[in-house]
């Protein structure tokens, strides 16, 4: 007798009210993830270069995330990188998050983050999408220009 593959689908998870655009195009606006467990993956091909050149290291900058950060095969955006994506956490595709710039929604992953104000940019944008309480990134350059004591 003869084994017959199945393909596990996962349920559909119901559109909030919120989200821009309920189809499974992955894109989510504000609360839609906030259920999900979510994932932040670096484009290690774009961090090793970066740091050869002894320049910004996204790994670092993200570490202190409550979601899962790890490095990933090539996103091929190394022209525009070091490059991350968010994903759901055993899923390959990427979501598109409000506040993507337009090329950055197109490819659904976020581009040029080359210091600690674009990580943080980043942050702002993924504290949106999931309501998290994300802690300051390293680097710290935000404290400095918002003292306000």
């Amino acid at each position: 007798m003869k084994k017959q593959r199945v393909q596990y689908e996962p349920p559909e998870l119901p559109a909030s009210p919120e989200c821009t655009d309920p189809g499974d195009t992955g894109h989510c606006g504000p609360k839609d993830l906030e259920e999900i467990h979510l994932e932040l993956q670096i484009c290690s091909k774009c961090t090793r270069k970066s740091k050869k050149k002894g320049g910004f290291d996204p790994v670092k900058a993200f570490q202190d995330l409550p979601l899962d950060v790890r490095p990933a095969k090539c996103f091929k955006q190394c022209k525009r990188g070091p490059n991350a994506r968010l994903v759901r956490a055993g899923h390959r595709k990427p979501l598109a998050v409000d506040g993507m710039t337009e090329k950055e929604a197109k490819h659904k992953c976020f581009h040029d983050i080359n210091t600690a104000a674009d990580a943080a940019r980043v942050a702002n944008l993924i504290q949106k999408v999931t309501g998290a309480q994300l802690a300051e990134l390293a680097g710290e350059s935000e404290s400095d220009s918002s003292s306000d004591s």
